[in-house]
């Protein structure tokens, strides 16, 4: 499972690897932003749209930080509306005009 990017808050777009170590995110691979630093913050969300048809409600992922140790946990927060855990998919990805993808 991917995380939410705080940047574009685009499902599935922080890559990681969690091992003994700690997190290891991986830039954003839609917007390239990099959830390694708070920006001098205790916590960061992202939200999406739960994958639910009839449901309005958002699915969240929380970063917390420690000022030594930087980010410490990201937990996913349910869907407000049913419950759910799965952001929406099947979003194509429209690349910023004025960004180079290749």
């Amino acid at each position: 499972m991917a995380w939410i990017c705080p940047g574009c808050n685009r499902p599935d777009a922080i890559a990681h690897i969690e091992n003994e170590d700690g997190l290891h995110p991986f830039p954003c691979h839609f917007c390239n932003y990099s959830v390694l630093d708070s920006g001098g913050r205790s916590a960061v969300w992202a939200s999406y749209a739960c994958d639910l048809k009839e449901c309005a409600g958002v699915i969240r992922d929380l970063y917390h930080y420690s000022p030594r140790a930087g980010l410490t946990e990201v937990v996913r927060l349910p869907c407000n509306e049913c419950g759910s855990g799965k952001p929406r998919q099947g979003v194509r990805h429209v690349p910023n005009p004025g960004r180079r993808t290749s």
